[in-house]
């Protein structure tokens, strides 16, 4: 070591509190990791299956994944950023032994995202046939569309329930319902059901509906967690009003959401817009195959 360098600091100089913050960083780096590679592993599958002749081929397939993105983008609309707020709050409130404040917290981020997520239901449902119109060639395929729009919608408030309360327990320092109910749960039960649906028959529509069906189940398992999380006094202290700050924190980060080209798919939608069913099948597959290479970069705190 030359004169100008600086001594490394030995494990005796990390305080107590520095110690755990590491140990904290480590494990759940190391079970996001784990809930990665069930993740992708179980999508990369469900596309391997899916795509045989006899299921939905590449082009029923390229349909599914554009409908699923679809809902992706819709469900980062009906979430509002409550998620973040959720946590944000939440996390601010423990630090200070405020109670009230994590039970107002829990409460506001999962009444806004349902409020928000119901209008973008609402919007689906009722506009679902002008949503389709720029993808359709043809009356029929709008109507198709439109059908697997309205079947699929309830994708959105779901996802924006599962997403809220994963955050939830984030703020709680552990990222083991997060990742269990997010991670392993939801897509476990997405491949299940989802293969279920393809072997009874229902193609497309199985595909689709199942896929928000998986969203309910972690959503269960998130609600169970988060449950056993909150102390009792948490439960019954009173609630602070948290709305307009928590608002103020939300809306920016939707919007920082939405900006999230990449993980919205929406390379899916714009080349939909411009092929058919069977090439955006055929960018689906090359994208689920560079899932298996992508794990390790999702395994941070």
């Amino acid at each position: 070591m030359s004169d100008g360098e600086a001594p490394l600091p030995s494990s005796q100089d990390l305080s107590v509190q520095a110690a755990e913050d590491v140990s904290t960083v480590a494990r759940g780096g190391a079970i996001q990791i784990v809930g990665q590679i069930m993740q992708r592993s179980l999508s990369f599958l469900f596309s391997a299956v899916a795509t045989q002749p006899g299921f939905l081929n590449v082009a029923g397939f390229g349909l599914y994944r554009f409908v699923s993105q679809v809902f992706a983008v819709a469900g980062q609309v009906g979430l509002m950023g409550f998620n973040y707020a959720s946590m944000r709050f939440i996390s601010a409130a423990r630090a200070q032994n405020d109670p009230g404040g994590v039970r107002s917290a829990a409460r506001i981020g999962l009444i806004g995202s349902g409020v928000a997520s119901a209008v973008v239901v609402l919007i689906l449902v009722l506009g679902a046939e002008i949503i389709a119109g720029p993808f359709a060639d043809d009356a029929t395929e709008r109507s198709q569309l439109a059908y697997l729009v309205r079947v699929g919608a309830a994708y959105v408030p779901l996802f924006a329930l599962l997403q809220v309360l994963r955050y939830c327990t984030q703020a709680f320092r552990t990222m083991v319902p997060s990742v269990v109910a997010g991670n392993i749960v939801q897509p476990a039960a997405r491949f299940v059901l989802g293969i279920g649906a393809l072997v009874a028959g229902f193609a497309v529509t199985g595909a689709v509906t199942t896929l928000a069906l998986s969203m309910g189940a972690g959503a269960l398992v998130g609600a169970y967690y988060l449950r056993r999380m909150v102390t009792e006094p948490e439960r019954r202290a009173e609630r602070p009003s948290l709305v307009r700050p928590m608002l103020k924190f939300a809306f920016p980060q939707a919007g920082a959401s939405l900006l999230q080209i990449q993980a919205l798919g929406l390379g899916v939608i714009v080349l939909r817009y411009f092929e058919g069913n069977f090439q955006v099948g055929l960018f689906a597959i090359a994208l689920a195959l560079q899932g298996p290479g992508a794990v390790f970069l999702s395994g941070i705190v």
